[in-house]
């Protein structure tokens, strides 16, 4: 039976039995967002408002080895030094659905473990949480709200763990008319949305992205949400935004909003085989805001917003706004 779908009290107790209770505190204290454990047997937890802090326990080798081989053996694979890589996905008991990834010799030099928590009690408002913790400034906040209430196509970016999946859940709870048909596009489940009408299609052998975008059209979506943009989807995605879908928001991993820009053309470019100008002339149509989420010490915060106003085909650039 996959892992996923075993009965709570069971994986409360595997958990317990083999990670040990400080481990567990930490997981389920509300405040933690991920649990680490590093190949030097270091336990770290990211705490949302404080960042990552070092435990004074380190975590067992053995119980790591025998939690790690049960997981893999209910996910019916194996974790070994010949398939090092484990990545699955938990219901626990008092935790919530957590994504579990594990890696082993030979590619780390000991077990290392992430332990990520994507319950929906663990989502954050951009007001009063992002707010009052200095993560957004309030000129932001109103900005982002009035973009939402508006349906302007919003880009997250930021580095890998900045903190772009946190800010779109806080943008997806903003929404608030119960009428709105939400589509979330995800490879792996982190989005969450509370309103009535939602329909969450996730990445299956049968259908990556782009296959999932195609489909959703049909579906009639009011507003079209995607995980992360990697690749060809990013065409279909830009195109959709382009009709009747407006108000929709997709994470992307770059540095700055700018470079964002140069991502989604690139994207775009391979996907079509269209030279720049008719890259950017759909970009400057789709696109309407671009949210940078840096990570600082103390937690993910929003360094800069950037509003795209179109582009300008004699200029041959964006029409750009800093807020």
């Amino acid at each position: 039976m996959p892992a996923h779908r075993l009965p709570e009290a069971f994986l409360h107790e595997l958990l317990e039995r083999e990670l040990g209770p400080i481990l567990l505190e930490s997981l389920t204290d509300p405040g933690v967002v991920e649990i680490l454990v590093n190949p030097d047997r270091m336990i770290w937890e990211d705490r949302f408002g404080k960042g990552l802090v070092c435990l004074s326990e380190q975590a067992d080798p053995l119980a790591l080895e025998s939690l790690t081989s049960t997981i893999a053996s209910l996910r019916e694979t194996t974790f070994t030094d010949t398939n090092p890589e484990l990545s699955t996905f938990l219901d626990v008991s008092g935790i919530g659905r957590c994504r579990f990834t594990a890696a082993r010799p030979p590619i780390v030099e000991g077990i290392a473990v992430s332990i990520r928590k994507h319950e929906a009690g663990h989502v954050y408002r951009l007001d009063p949480d992002f707010r009052d913790k200095g993560f957004i400034s309030h000129a932001h906040t109103g900005i982002l709200k009035t973009a939402i209430n508006d349906r302007n196509n919003i880009i997250v970016c930021g580095g890998p763990g900045a903190g772009k999946t946190a800010l779109a859940n806080a943008i997806l709870l903003e929404i608030a008319d119960p009428t709105t048909r939400i589509l979330l596009l995800e490879d792996v489940p982190e989005l969450h949305c509370p309103g009535l009408h939602t329909v969450s299609l996730r990445k299956a052998p049968t259908h990556d992205l782009e296959a999932l975008l195609r489909l959703t059209v049909r579906f009639r979506p009011s507003r079209i949400c995607l995980g992360e943009l990697r690749g060809n989807e990013t065409l279909t995605l830009l195109s959709a935004w382009n009709t009747d879908t407006r108000g929709g928001i997709a994470t992307l991993h770059a540095n700055s909003s700018r470079s964002a820009l140069d991502r989604l053309e690139l994207f775009v470019r391979l996907a079509s085989n269209s030279v720049a100008e008719v890259a950017r002339t759909l970009i400057g149509q789709a696109v309407h805001l671009i949210v940078a989420v840096h990570r600082g010490q103390q937690g993910p915060h929003v360094a800069e917003l950037l509003r795209v106003e179109g582009y300008d085909s004699q200029a041959g650039d964006y029409r750009l706004a800093y807020e």
